[in-house]
């Protein structure tokens, strides 16, 4: 598939990509990538967000305790779905290991998350998957437009509705550290929160409140070589039980309809960028070298930028089976 910018539009990691390095976007929208994009903060983080959905939905209408006992079989239907299954014959035999490896992970960590957070999603006072004519407001597409001349798109974890009846995004995080103070300052400016706020609003008519922001912490623990998956997993339990408040945050969130707007605006200014920048398909792209070797390593298209754009370079990447998975839905 060939990217459209007018039929496909943009995301907020793609826009956060350009802010990044143009360079790289524009490789990275003729489909070229490196390495198979397998990791364990990827793969945990993908595996929580498809449990979560799956789950959450029964949390207004079935006990707690069912829910709780439900999160084994949700677990295997994650192994058992027909694109991981293909994945696995794929994969090598460490991100074999590492699949395999971030499900077992998953249960424990799920079974306690709705533990600590009992009263949260079933207390009286607690907040409820918000329900519309699609059913779950659980990770819903959308596609909007705030004005940029291009759609924006992206898929919203949940959306949920308090007591008093106000809206709240939910979204989930999956992090190796978890900063508070950071977080509380940057989350009312985040770019991904406040498009999902608007899609929210220009789906439902009503702006949310701000966000329900679930931080989860990925288990650090690692696996001694002598060690059997099983008794790895029954460690991450007893320090998940002996801790739990160092795993799981929840933080509710206001954002003011000023900010709100604020950002948006912000967000449309970067899409009109974006799209100049797209459509001029300039031969030389500025170069933000500060990208160059990043927190998770080197730029794989570092050897292209710096060899004045050698067509030969590109040999060394390969090109991604889908071209973005948020368009599979797109004709």
């Amino acid at each position: 598939m060939e990217y459209d910018i007018f039929k496909h539009g943009v995301t907020q990691s793609l826009i956060t990509k350009f802010r990044n390095c143009p360079v790289a976007t524009r490789l990275y929208l003729k489909g070229f990538a490196s390495g198979d994009g397998m990791s364990m903060p990827l793969q945990f983080g993908n595996d929580f967000h498809d449990v979560m959905e799956a789950i959450l939905p029964s949390s207004s209408e079935n006990p707690y305790i069912d829910v709780v006992n439900s999160v084994p079989s949700f677990v295997n239907d994650q192994e058992a779905k027909p694109e991981r299954m293909e994945t696995y014959d794929s994969a090598s035999a460490d991100n074999m290991q590492m699949m395999e490896t971030s499900l077992a992970m998953l249960e424990p960590v799920v079974k306690a998350f709705f533990n600590f957070h009992e009263d949260l999603f079933y207390g009286e006072e607690g907040y409820k998957i918000y329900m519309d004519d699609q059913g779950a407001f659980l990770e819903r597409e959308f596609c909007i437009d705030v004005g940029a001349g291009i759609p924006a798109r992206g898929k919203i974890d949940g959306l949920c509705e308090d007591g008093n009846g106000d809206l709240w995004l939910l979204e989930h995080k999956t992090k190796s550290q978890i900063n508070e103070d950071a977080l509380l300052m940057t989350v009312p400016r985040d770019m991904q929160v406040n498009l999902y706020m608007e899609a929210v609003r220009q789906i439902t008519g009503k702006r949310p409140k701000g966000v329900l922001y679930n931080v989860v912490r990925r288990p650090g623990l690692r696996r001694k070589k002598s060690e059997t998956l099983t008794d790895f997993v029954n460690r991450i339990k007893e320090d998940i039980a002996e801790r739990p408040a160092h795993y799981f945050k929840m933080f509710l969130v206001s954002i003011t309809e000023a900010e709100h707007e604020y950002q948006v605006e912000l967000i449309n200014n970067e899409m009109i960028r974006f799209r100049l920048w797209f459509m001029k398909e300039e031969n030389l792209d500025p170069q933000h070298t500060h990208e160059c070797v990043g927190v998770y390593g080197q730029c794989p298209f570092i050897k292209y930028c710096n060899s004045g754009k050698n067509e030969l370079e590109l040999e060394n990447l390969v090109k991604r089976p889908r071209l973005f998975s948020e368009l599979d839905g797109v004709q």
